[in-house]
């Protein structure tokens, strides 16, 4: 098989002119068709001669062989272009990489400055917000704790062209938390002695209640000294408390609270009337009632 050739000569650097330069890749191109028409010129080809048919096939193969070769060399050039551009490109950000080290390194002390700015007026802003974030369900406690917060960070070093500033806000929000603190004291102290006043009055009823039973109790006593001893005896060992203290219950929460003083020394009274209608007659009872009018003026209970 006869070897085919290539229409022109593709040399390396004709080819490589031609594709990096527009006129010169068209007439590369114009030179080919030139070879093409030279080769068809003067004839007329019938396709159903076999010589004809060869001959057709050998000019379009001469152009394939052409395009080839031009291409071979177009993409060795363009490889080993990529190979050069990766090491101009590497060496570029090299350069970059190192230029924006060098310029960080020199501007360091004047980023340290900024960066030390951008801080404070970030704790500036935050200063001014701490009023904002006294919710109701804080305590006096709560916002005391921020003001102590404000007069330590006040102590803090400051760059002298911010001290003024810095000290402003913490003033500003000082003052402003320091009426809330004292806004909130007034609100608690308020709600104690709403409280105090409800369990004073609560104890008040209840003592009220107290002594009401044992002036009844005593009535009931007098009524008994007709009783028999045994009846009154009985009634009493089974009447348990028979006053309710108000005093509330231990820290257990145990059954049957200790009485205070005075209600005991109210249960004693009681049951000592009682002791004394089981143990005497009717004759003696209106003495005892003298003595028991007496402890009864000594606890308060008319």
């Amino acid at each position: 098989m006869a070897k085919i050739e290539a229409l022109v000569v593709a040399e390396n650097k004709k080819v490589i002119q031609a594709i990096n330069d527009d006129g010169q890749i068209q007439d590369l191109i114009n030179e080919v068709k030139n070879k093409t028409d030279e080769l068809m010129a003067g004839k007329e080809f019938d396709v159903e001669k076999t010589a004809d048919r060869k001959e057709l096939i050998s000019i379009a193969a001469k152009v394939s062989k052409t395009k080839t070769t031009v291409d071979g060399i177009r993409r060795d050039y363009v490889r080993n272009t990529k190979e050069q551009l990766k090491l101009i490109d590497g060496r570029g950000r090299l350069f970059c990489d190192e230029m924006d080290k060098l310029k960080e390194e020199i501007r360091e002390p004047v980023t340290a400055w900024e960066d030390k700015r951008k801080e404070i007026d970030a704790q500036i802003a935050q200063i001014a917000l701490m009023q904002s974030q006294v919710t109701p369900e804080y305590t006096s406690f709560q916002v005391k704790g921020m003001i102590d917060g404000l007069d330590i960070m006040r102590e803090s070093e400051i760059v002298p062209d911010k001290k003024e500033e810095f000290l402003l806000a913490i003033d500003q929000a000082r003052e402003s938390l320091q009426l809330r603190y004292e806004e909130k004291l007034r609100s608690e102290r308020l709600n104690e002695e709403l409280e105090e006043f409800r369990q004073k009055q609560a104890e008040a009823e209840k003592q009220a209640e107290i002594e009401r039973r044992a002036r009844e109790l005593l009535e009931q006593g007098k009524e008994t000294a007709s009783q028999k001893p045994q009846e009154v005896s009985e009634r009493l060992e089974a009447s348990g408390n028979m006053i309710e203290c108000p005093v509330p219950s231990g820290p257990q929460g145990e059954a049957g609270a200790a009485h205070c003083e005075r209600c005991e020394a109210l249960e004693q009274l009681i049951r000592d009337m009682y002791a004394t209608v089981i143990e005497s007659n009717h004759s003696t009872w209106a003495s005892d009632w003298h003595e028991y009018k007496r402890r009864m003026r000594n606890l308060n209970i008319s």
